[in-house]
């Protein structure tokens, strides 16, 4: 007999993660997400409602590139006379897309960050001066300018932030598979 359990996890192998095939704008404001945030707001999720794994946060490939990069930085350790070092080959496990938009995105919320108080003073400052049209016409411009300066950073942090977390999320999932598998090969060595 199979349980619910069971069932569910066979359907969702034949679901898509429709982060797939969302394009930048629906990545942008994670509207990709918004069918499960629906069902989770009507009832508490189950394992049938979640998405499949993207391929390239699945644990087999991350463990098996972070064992490659780890044996490569072994070997050139030795050729350059160095000491070898994990978080070399934890920042080869990524590819160099991730890290470029997450600076991208930083540094777009900085200097979002630093535009705020700028726009805010000549704001302040054009309304101390108004009454004439012209200075009617940069009150309305530095305004447009703050609002379109916070909306720019919340955007940057969201996105600098998701980045950050996915990055994490698969060096530690590389971490613990390359830690699963030394662990396996001690108890069977010991079972022999």
């Amino acid at each position: 007999m199979q349980s619910s359990y069971d069932k569910s996890w066979k359907y969702s192998l034949f679901m898509k993660n429709p982060k797939e095939r969302a394009g930048i704008l629906s990545r942008l404001f994670f509207s990709w997400m918004n069918n499960l945030m629906n069902i989770g707001n009507k009832r508490v999720l189950e394992h049938s409602d979640l998405y499949p794994l993207l391929d390239e946060d699945r644990c087999k490939g991350l463990t098996e590139k972070l064992e490659q990069t780890w044996h490569e930085e072994i070997r050139n350790s030795h050729i350059k006379g160095r000491k070898a070092r994990l978080s070399r080959a934890m920042m080869k496990v990524l590819p160099w897309s991730d890290f470029a938009l997450a600076g991208l995105s930083l540094f777009i919320a900085v200097a979002c960050n630093i535009l705020q108080p700028l726009l805010l003073g000549l704001l302040l400052s054009s309304m101390l001066h108004g009454g004439t049209v012209q200075y009617d016409r940069w009150l309305c411009l530095f305004a447009g300018g703050l609002c379109c300066s916070a909306l720019f950073h919340i955007l940057a942090m969201n996105q600098y932030q998701s980045k950050v977390d996915y990055m994490g999320m698969r060096w530690r999932a590389a971490a613990i598979g390359v830690i699963y598998k030394k662990v396996q090969t001690i108890l069977k060595g010991q079972d022999t």
